[in-house]
């Protein structure tokens, strides 16, 4: 059951990320034809502000009541959930007020000498009443990953999305004869809008859950707002530090590119040609990594709790090939038809050689996403904080050193060495709390064998599809070609064995008729599922 209930909690995070993602390109494309790149730069100047306040407040809260739930109910202890999301919510509710204060007190310096432009302080004043309400919802949502019921942050997740987009289609267009500075506005306040109506989903459903009595726990609210406030600290501190240093990232990267004989508008259209349309689309199938992240947090957690080491090590494992899996055909791909995918979203902005510089980094993005949910789940923190801080030192050092000299090719190899020097850092953190074997052969061999073979493909798809579709739409042709390549693809890794390797499980396997071993757990290991 608990296998089960793993893969359904990713399919149904998966398939409300794929949604989601799918209405944010429309979004996306919408937002960059209304207001161009320039426009498009501008309004990313804000988003890390928002991403470091809400993250900040929201990721140690929703993570530690994640792990905490999902502990005690793989334990089958009596407790009460309600003493978990309560403390929570008194957390998130008096960070977010005392975060409202300080923007408050410091939003003109943070929108001229912080950002940078002065246009970004009606966007930094939206925040303010909005970052209480965003906060709150943390701590559903780590009732609900807890319990490994996910659908309805899932559900939430789709409402938050089509809010936005509604809200940003109705007004955004009435803003544009008043400036980019109102449009960037009404963006921001689009996306905490979209929080709100996040918070209301989770609340309702929450309500819905705990309409029958729960059980009497004798934990008290002091000793769980204890443990709880001691693992929110740490995890909210490295996201507060990894946001701020992004943000740095993400001031420096326009000047660094205007010192490089660009004017300051054309630097800041480049950097929204990469930060606000290239990378979403690399970022695009990490929807599949970013699910496994959120739900690898409360299975290693609850499964650790027990002790049961080799279980958790079968689950990253698996987790691995398929993140490499995943990696390693859409950087194939994004190399292949860089024009063609570019074209797909953002035909007038010509970002296909964007996209093929940062192609080569797919599988360390992805890779990254779930090494740091399985550290999570372990509870090392400390580690994610320094391996995420190596990394930003690496892209800033490129930033400083080779962007000015480079452009956009040095960005994308600081993206490229800082995803391979954490990703090594993190697969040595996570061998070392769980002994886990490193397994090259199915997490790289195999599927860079299939990867090769569909470089090899896609011409040939290319040139095929093309005959047997003249006179379609390029971009219907291109989409038919990527989902032909993966069905390609898909087949090569089943020739390699990949579903064997991915369907093993937790099996007794009886030798000689009396002992037994189960794979991926040590045979001396008595707890078994």
């Amino acid at each position: 059951m608990s296998i089960r209930r793993f893969a359904i909690s990713t399919l149904l995070l998966m398939v409300a990320g794929l949604f989601v993602r799918l209405l944010g390109f429309g979004y996306r494309i919408f937002l960059s034809n209304a207001i161009g790149a320039e426009g498009v730069g501008l309004y990313q100047l804000v988003t890390p502000l928002y991403s470091m306040i809400v993250l900040t407040l929201t990721s140690g809260i929703s993570i530690t009541g994640s792990r905490m739930i999902a502990a005690r109910f793989e334990k089958n202890s009596k407790y009460n959930p309600n003493k978990i999301v309560i403390s929570g919510l008194m957390l998130a509710s008096c960070g977010g007020a005392i975060a409202s204060i300080l923007l408050l007190f410091f939003a003109s310096i943070i929108a001229n000498n912080l950002i940078g432009d002065s246009r970004t302080l009606l966007s930094v004043y939206i925040l303010i009443p909005c970052i209480p309400i965003v906060a709150t919802a943390a701590a559903f949502k780590g009732y609900f990953y807890g319990i490994q019921r996910v659908g309805p942050a899932a559900v939430a997740q789709v409402v938050e999305q089509i809010t936005r987009i509604l809200f940003v289609a109705i007004f955004a267009m009435s803003a544009m004869n008043m400036g980019l500075e109102y449009v960037c506005a009404i963006a921001v306040g689009a996306a905490a809008l979209g929080e709100a109506a996040n918070l209301a989903v989770l609340f309702g459903v929450y309500k819905f859950y705990n309409r029958k009595p729960k059980l009497k726990s004798k934990e008290t609210f002091r000793k769980i707002t204890g443990e709880m406030f001691r693992g929110t600290v740490p995890i909210s501190a490295n996201r507060l530090i990894i946001s701020a240093v992004a943000t740095v990232e993400t001031i420096m990267l326009p000047q660094f590119l205007a010192m490089g004989g660009m004017t300051y508008p054309m630097a800041l259209a480049e950097f929204g040609k990469i930060v606000g349309m290239a990378m979403p689309l690399i970022y695009f199938p990490s929807l599949v990594t970013s699910s496994l992240s959120t739900s690898l947090v409360a299975e290693i957690s609850g499964k650790m709790a027990v002790g049961k080491k080799g279980i958790v090590n079968s689950r990253i494992s698996k987790s691995i090939a398929i993140t490499f899996m995943i990696g390693i055909l859409f950087t194939f791909v994004f190399l292949a038809l860089p024009k063609q995918i570019g074209d797909l979203a953002f035909q007038s902005f010509d970002i296909g050689n964007t996209l093929s510089l940062i192609a080569y980094s797919c599988t360390f993005i992805y890779l990254q996403q779930t090494l740091m949910g399985a550290l999570n789940g372990l509870g090392q923190q400390s580690q994610v904080l320094i391996n995420t801080m190596v990394g930003f030192g690496v892209r800033i050092a490129c930033i400083c050193l080779l962007v000015p000299r480079n452009g956009v090719a040095g960005y994308a190899f600081g993206i490229f060495l800082s995803g391979l020097i954490v990703c090594t850092l993190c697969i040595k953190d996570v061998a070392k709390a769980t002994k886990l074997k490193v397994d090259f052969v199915n997490w790289l061999i195999k599927p860079l064998v299939a990867g090769l073979g569909i470089w090899y493909c896609i011409p040939q798809n290319i040139a095929f599809i093309n005959m047997l579709m003249p006179n379609f739409s390029p971009k219907l042709v291109t989409l038919v070609i990527i989902f032909v390549s993966c069905v390609e693809y898909i087949l090569l890794l089943l020739l390699l064995g990949m579903k064997n390797y991915l369907a093993q499980s937790a099996k007794r396997k009886y030798n000689k008729g009396k002992n037994f071993q189960i794979e991926g757990v040590d045979s001396n290991d008595n707890n078994y599922t």
